[in-house]
């Protein structure tokens, strides 16, 4: 099993490039399939933008992402501050609706959901937790944290 990282952020957003490149680079060492890495890397870019826009109690505050990245996958755990929201509470946007009928909002986290084996909110000790997990082969267990 990979070593469990940590990284934290300001909640300014400028740092997420910086961490989401690097776990792509221990991602494409530790031979993860590329295609798998870059739908993490689009998922957890997402979450974090969401954390900065929406969450974080300013610019300052920090967010940690505890991450691994092993050749049966990647994890990561984002842990914000800000007040609770599980934006898995969310109901599911109509995709099927057209266009200028749709309501905006809600389709980051949904392709979150489809890209992802797991998703899971907490909220513990003051903190938003959300961990999201993508596996290599159909066959693999949960992840744990």
């Amino acid at each position: 099993m990979a070593a469990e990282r940590t990284a934290k952020l300001r909640a300014s957003g400028d740092q997420i490039p910086l961490l989401l490149d690097g776990i792509e680079a221990e991602a494409q060492a530790a031979g993860v399939p590329a295609g798998l890495a870059a739908e993490f890397r689009l998922c957890l870019d997402e979450l974090l933008v969401n954390v900065v826009n929406h969450g974080a109690p300013g610019p300052d505050s920090e967010i940690t992402v505890h991450y691994r990245v092993g050749p049966d996958g990647v994890w990561a755990e984002i842990v914000d501050a800000g007040p609770a929201f599980d934006p898995l509470s969310l109901p599911e946007p109509d995709v099927e609706a057209p266009l200028d009928a749709r309501v905006p909002g809600g389709l980051g986290i949904y392709f979150v959901r489809r890209l992802m084996d797991e998703v899971v909110y907490e909220r513990r000790d003051a903190f938003n937790r959300l961990r999201l997990a993508k596996r290599v082969g159909a066959a693999s267990t949960q992840a744990t944290f």
